[in-house]
């Protein structure tokens, strides 16, 4: 690989990360069609962290593949992308590539545990503790209703 497409790839690379932690407009708009402006403004002051989980979950849960090489999509192509639509595809720990028909370009979605590692990464301090009492709680009603089907 020469040099000039390995720079291109780190740039796209670093484009794609910096939007990804930023806030996505097409990630957001995804947001907004499924939950409507009222239900993203309630996530947004009551579960700050869910928030920050679904636009990521938007805007970076997959790859886009690019001549071979994977990298994060670009904001049209988030835009394009009905990532729930995949969810069945999406496996608990590993990578799984399909063909978005709309895009028109192979995807790369991330595994669950992979994704759960990179929402924890991203969120702040006090979103990640939140998430973690979230999902303790959850966890734990998952045991009680085992426990007493």
């Amino acid at each position: 690989m020469n040099l000039q497409r390995q720079m291109t790839l780190v740039g796209a690379l670093f484009m794609g990360l910096s939007c990804a932690c930023a806030q996505s407009d097409a990630a957001l708009g995804h947001l907004v069609q499924r939950y409507g402006e009222d239900g993203v403004d309630a996530m947004r002051h009551e579960a700050h962290y869910r928030f920050e989980s679904m636009l990521l979950y938007y805007a970076g849960s997959f790859l886009v593949m690019d001549q071979g090489t994977p990298r994060p999509a670009l904001e049209s192509e988030i835009a394009q992308v009905d990532i729930a639509r995949y969810e069945e595809e999406r496996k608990a720990d590993e990578r799984v590539r399909l063909r978005d028909e709309v895009l028109g370009k192979e995807l790369v979605l991330f595994g669950r545990s992979e994704f759960e590692a990179l929402v924890l990464e991203r969120l702040s301090v006090a979103d990640r503790a939140a998430y973690s009492a979230y999902r303790s709680a959850a966890e734990g009603g998952e045991g009680q209703q085992k426990q007493h089907p």
